[in-house]
């Protein structure tokens, strides 16, 4: 198990430069955190909360815990089944112009902002979704969350990566630094996908123009 404040000294010890401070590294700790939440959907970050629709627009707000993978919506009447669809263009597709009136069958999640639904219901309706939630940052004496304590340093790779790749950008040619902790970061993150597939819902990385986001 590694608080922030281990992980960073670890980083530290391996970077051996005081002008990266303890705070920076901690930010890239926590960076390289919800990097592996999209990538694996970590399944103890499963959360719902509920949002209530408008009736005078397609789209509200997301809850402010939410990372990605909207995977599942119910209605506060159960009867009422709600399609999850995988992007607002496939809603377009199915209704034109998005400003049908009903109850709500079909939702999407625009990134990881608002929530497209149609129909718009003609009074609020509370609809409860299932998504993955952001991680909870992390700080010098906690631990990362969802991530098996034994494959926390993956964690200190991804600082380190990143730390490297700065220090190593006016190299000319290979930058073996920056190139062996990207390869053990993306390596640990496949680690972790595996070690936490049981219990995860169906939900895919997020991926846009071949970059996981």
């Amino acid at each position: 198990m590694a608080t922030g404040a281990t992980m960073t000294k670890n980083v530290k010890d391996i970077i051996l430069d005081s002008s990266f401070s303890d705070d920076r590294i901690l930010e890239l700790l926590i960076e390289g955190h919800n990097d592996i939440n999209r990538y694996c959907s970590l399944p103890d970050l499963i959360s719902s909360e509920d949002v209530l629709t408008v009736t005078d627009n397609h789209v509200v707000a997301l809850p402010g815990t939410y990372s990605h993978g909207l995977f599942d919506c119910t209605d506060e009447t159960p009867t009422n089944l709600i399609n999850v669809v995988d992007s607002e263009s496939q809603l377009r597709k199915k209704y034109g112009h998005l400003q049908h009136s009903g109850l709500v069958y079909d939702v999407c999640a625009r990134g990881s902002t608002f929530l497209v639904y149609q129909p718009i219901p003609s009074t609020a309706r509370t609809l409860t979704l299932h998504f993955y939630r952001k991680p909870t940052d992390i700080t010098t004496s906690t631990e990362p969350e969802g991530i098996p304590a034994h494959l926390h340093k993956h964690l200190e790779h991804y600082a380190l990566w990143m730390l490297w790749n700065i220090k190593e950008d006016d190299v000319e040619g290979r930058a073996p630094n920056t190139d062996k902790y990207e390869k053990l970061y993306l390596i640990g993150r496949e680690a972790i996908k595996d070690a936490t597939a049981q219990g995860r819902a169906h939900v895919g990385p997020i991926i846009i123009a071949g970059e996981y986001l």
